[in-house]
């Protein structure tokens, strides 16, 4: 596009925001001058709309940018509009980005809590518990003088062959409890081939979690493989031991690889309360039962999750007979509420923070605050995101920055919450508010690990403010309230389309893998639906994949929405960045970047970096319902199956 082209739709940007302006509607007409301002850096009229607007508002750092871009290059011929004061014309300048900010934030409320359940030390039951480790004690627990709460309460659990379920705050040693003993078990009686399978519950933990698991695990002789979308390095050959994968890899291998998890032991679930209540969750709910019908294997199941309320219903969901462990012990927390991310941002400058997290539910949010507010009040360079749009490249180059520099900030999503190695943080501020209480303390819980008192500053105004103070000064001390006990329809759906892509089955095997769950009735009505859409065929009383289920292709194996995705690599380099959804910009900001489409081929944007604005790329979401939703019968659409008691 020519600079004439860019200035015209930026004249017309303005034009649109003067308007909104005059009718009253100022935030909007905010949003049509940062518009032309995106398309014409340097357009004065709106600068200096922006200047003033954010002036009345208090944004004064904000204002003090756009006053300095209004007045650059010579003065401009600047609109006025009834009742606006006027302007100085003498504008503050741009403030130094390394220099600590003197305006004071506004904090809607604060309080300091300290910690009120310390564990306590016990050497005499650790000495106990060491001695049943001989062959990997030390290689676990060596460098540590005491062992934590959760991991003398479930490594005798585990060594006797017990369903486990481990409950306590983050960074509390869970991993360990549940390694130590399995990887013992491993040694001491000679497991062979595929022993552990490592559940993650997101993929972009997989990475950080394996390395974390061979650091600890080679040295014994104990292999592990990764399986997911970004690398598969399980060797089918000569499998490695441990095998850490997500619900959808394990999917597509109980379809096609069965042979290889005949010699499963144990199934770990990291996180389970991130799963719990999800349609991810509950396509795991029904691979473990697969696993035990179709590929005939048993084997033990430990999971690990934060506190939360009922934990027993939670461990009925993926194990039979759980032994539940619980550890008390955490962190104190101090927080800030402020009224807006300036505000926090600001407290953050002035109390010397320089590893910072901004936690936001969306990839979009996260790359619009990276490239606009994060960068008026630190230095560029500084500045990244994180979020699962990403490729791993990309995300692994963030979190290797966010663990060796001196100051960082990074926007990012649920993608940092748990697992991920990036050093000490010094701050958490949540942008938005989290999906549950349970997201909101994985995300708090990574501040501050090495340190007594987690620190966070959370945004938000009236009730949102008081539905932090109220969640902030319990969620350390409380218990999460437990998913509903309901499941999402749409697993059915996916569940039957995956097993059918293997082989026949009579309607009586659905009616076995769904009990509990499913109606014989709802069951009925979906088969029958499905036979109508041509995704399944029926012949003889044996039901078979139909034409329409394999056009859908891998997908099968995945019931994520939001699937359909454009790959974007850089031209240069042949590097992928990550993905978006069509249409997009001819500019647009992936990773914090601006980049330029130089074509555009089927399911992948060729792009070269440039230096302007730019409106940030379109992300498919991943909704509330499963991908497979909508070829639900309309009668199951609107919905959640109740399952019965376990």
């Amino acid at each position: 596009m020519s600079e004439r082209e860019r200035k015209e739709r930026a004249e017309s940007e303005c034009r649109l925001g003067a308007k909104l302006e005059k009718s009253g509607k100022i935030d909007a007409a905010i949003e049509a001058y940062l518009r032309a301002v995106a398309e014409y850096p340097s357009h004065k009229k709106a600068n200096y709309r922006l200047a003033e607007l954010y002036e009345e508002k208090g944004e004064l750092i904000k204002s003090s940018h756009h006053m300095d871009m209004a007045m650059h290059g010579g003065p401009a011929n600047i609109p006025k509009y009834a009742k606006k004061a006027p302007v100085k014309k003498a504008a503050e300048p741009l403030p130094d980005k390394r220099a600590i900010p003197t305006i004071e934030p506004k904090i809607t409320y604060s309080r300091k809590i300290d910690p009120q359940n310390e564990e306590r030390l016990n050497a005499r039951d650790d000495k106990k518990v060491r001695a049943l480790l001989p062959l990997t004690g030390d290689n676990f627990f060596g460098s540590f003088e005491f062992l934590k709460e959760i991991q003398r309460k479930a490594i005798p659990l585990i060594l006797q062959g017990r369903n486990v379920l481990a409950i306590s705050s983050t960074a509390s040693g869970k991993t360990e409890a549940v390694f130590a003993p399995l990887a013992e078990r491993l040694i001491r009686e000679g497991w062979l081939g595929l022993s552990i399978i490592y559940i993650s519950p997101t993929r972009a933990l997989i990475s950080d979690i394996r390395q974390r698991l061979e650091s600890v695990l080679s040295p014994l002789g104990i292999r592990v493989a990764q399986r997911d979308g970004d690398v598969k390095d399980f060797d089918e050959n000569n499998p490695q031991e441990v095998l850490v994968t997500t619900p959808e890899s394990l999917d597509s291998m109980i379809c096609w690889k069965k042979h290889q998890l005949d010699s499963v032991k144990v199934v770990v679930i990291d996180e389970v309360h991130m799963l719990d209540g999800s349609y991810r969750g509950d396509q795991l709910q029904i691979l473990l039962r697969r696993l035990r019908r179709e590929v005939g294997i048993k084997f033990n199941v430990c999971a690990m999750s934060a506190t939360i309320g009922k934990p027993e219903r939670t461990a009925a969901r993926f194990m039979p007979s759980p032994n539940i462990v619980e550890s008390k012990g955490g962190r104190g927390i101090e927080y800030h509420i402020t009224p807006t991310l300036e505000d926090s941002l600001i407290w953050a400058r002035q109390n010397n923070c320089s590893k910072i997290l901004v936690f936001c539910n969306s990839p979009k949010d996260a790359e619009t605050i990276a490239s606009n507010t994060l960068k008026y009040y630190f230095p560029s360079d500084s500045v990244r995101v994180h979020h699962g749009k990403l490729e791993k490249e990309m995300r692994k180059e963030t979190e290797t920055f966010l663990r060796d520099a001196k100051t960082a900030v990074c926007a990012c999503t649920s993608t940092l919450e748990v697992g991920v190695d990036i050093g000490d943080v010094d701050l958490v501020i949540l942008y938005s508010i989290p999906k549950s209480v349970a997201s909101l303390a994985q995300r708090i819980g990574r501040s501050n690990r090495r340190g007594s008192h987690i620190s966070v500053a959370a945004v938000g105004k009236g009730g949102l403010a008081d539905y932090y103070r109220n969640v902030l000064d319990t969620v350390l001390f409380g218990k999460f309230e437990p998913a509903e006990e309901t499941f999402d329809p749409s697993v059915l759906i996916q569940q039957i389309v995956s097993c059918l892509a293997s082989g026949s089955r009579g309607f009586g095997f659905f009616s076995d893998l769904f009990k509990g769950i499913c109606s014989t009735d709802d069951l009925k009505s979906i088969v029958t639906h499905l036979i109508d859409k041509k995704y399944i065929l029926e012949e003889n009383g044996m039901l078979s994949q139909g034409p329409a289920a394999k056009g859908l292709g891998p997908k099968i194996y995945s019931n994520i929405a939001g699937y359909e995705q454009n790959l974007v690599i850089e031209a240069s380099t042949g590097m992928p960045i990550g993905h978006v959804e069509l249409p997009v910009d001819n500019i647009f900001i992936l990773s914090g970047q601006a980049w330029s489409v130089k074509k555009k081929e089927e399911n992948k944007i060729v792009v070269e970096k440039v230096d302007r604005r730019a409106d940030v790329a379109k992300f498919s979401t991943y909704e509330q319902n499963g991908a497979f939703h909508n070829m639900l019968p309309d009668s199951l659409k609107s919905r959640r199956l109740i399952t019965e008691a376990k």
